[in-house]
C-alpha cells in the first residue's frame, strides 16, 4: 500500500528540491537518502572526514556496502540522520553505529550529474 512504511521511505528517498533557475549548477543541493540496517551491529561502510568540518564530508564509501547501494557519494555532506542534524564526523559516526532499523540520511551534494538512485539491501 502507498501508505507502507517501505513505501514512504521511498517517496522520502527520491525526494530532491527543485532548484530555484536562478542558483549555479555548482550550487550544492539536498537530497534525502534512505538506508536500512538490521541491527547497531550492520556497518554502513562510510567514513567521514576527521577535520572537524560542518556538516560533516564523507570521505570514502566502502565497495559495495550498504551507504553505496543507497546512493550516498565521497563529497556528499551529511546534514542530518533521521532528523537529528550532525556536527562533525566524529559523532556522525557514533550516530550511524548506535542506530538501526530505517534511516533517513539528509545530505548536501554539490555534482548532482554523480547521483544514482539505487537502493540499500536489506530495505524493508
Amino acid at each position: 500500500p502507498a501508505s507502507s512504511p517501505a513505501a514512504r521511505l521511498l517517496a522520502a528517498r527520491l525526494e530532491a528540491p527543485v532548484p530555484p533557475a536562478a542558483a549555479s549548477p555548482d550550487s550544492p543541493r539536498e537530497l534525502t537518502i534512505a538506508v536500512h540496517k538490521a541491527s547497531s551491529a550492520d556497518r554502513l561502510g562510510v567514513s567521514f572526514v576527521q577535520d572537524g568540518s560542518r556538516p560533516p564530508l564523507i570521505r570514502k564509501l566502502a565497495a559495495g556496502g550498504q551507504a553505496e547501494a543507497a546512493g550516498l557519494l565521497a563529497g556528499d555532506r551529511l546534514i542530518s540522520i533521521s532528523g537529528v542534524s550532525c556536527t562533525d564526523g566524529r559523532s556522525a559516526a557514533e550516530q550511524l553505529r548506535a542506530t538501526h532499523g530505517a534511516l533517513l540520511l539528509r545530505v548536501q551534494r554539490r555534482d548532482m550529474s554523480r547521483t544514482c538512485l539505487g537502493h540499500a539491501s536489506g530495505m524493508p
